[in-house]
């Protein structure tokens, strides 16, 4: 679990306003996710403060703006990965190459087995690079193929690599 402080702000009768950043984060700072609690008697509601395409992470926000902020139902960042192409190498050739896919760290939950003998195995550590090994095919092409990626906040995104295997020149 990581080492958050939280804020809690009751706001009024029906609304409370609960913030949580890393330990050294002022309140006037942009680095803050928000939720608005609203209990009108029967139904409570949880929505987040949305931040508009400004980052991937949903902790942009000045804690001290909370009450002139945009709340919605689920936060509307997506996962920040995308899609790469590996190096260019020769039939039969070792492939071994580390790329980043993402400016925030994700895992691999669904990888490719074999993309034109790259293999893009699933992860379970969280980083912004991705390890990718194997053999070329025996065959010169572009080879293309699909993995999925999943942030910490669950998150998920398919993405695409690409690999041109080709005759030795």
């Amino acid at each position: 679990m990581e080492n958050k402080k939280q804020f809690i702000d009751v706001a009024s009768a029906t609304v409370t306003y609960i913030g949580e950043a890393d330990p050294h984060v002022q309140t006037s700072e942009a680095k803050w996710a928000i939720r608005k609690v609203t209990d009108n008697g029967t139904l409570t509601t949880i929505q987040y403060a949305q931040n508009r395409g400004k980052s991937t992470s949903n902790e942009v926000h000045v804690w001290d703006d909370r009450a002139s902020l945009s709340y919605a139902d689920a936060p509307d960042y997506t996962v920040d990965a995308s899609n790469f192409n590996l190096t260019a190498v020769n039939v039969g050739a070792a492939i071994s190459e580390t790329k980043t896919i993402a400016t925030e760290p994700v895992i691999v939950v669904a990888g490719n087995a074999n993309i034109g003998g790259a293999v893009i195995a699933t992860t379970t550590v969280y980083a912004t690079t991705i390890d990718v090994t194997g053999t070329a095919a025996a065959t010169a092409n572009q080879y293309t193929g699909a993995i999925t990626v999943q942030d910490k906040a669950g998150n998920q995104k398919v993405i695409t690599a690409s690999i041109v295997v080709q005759e030795e020149i």
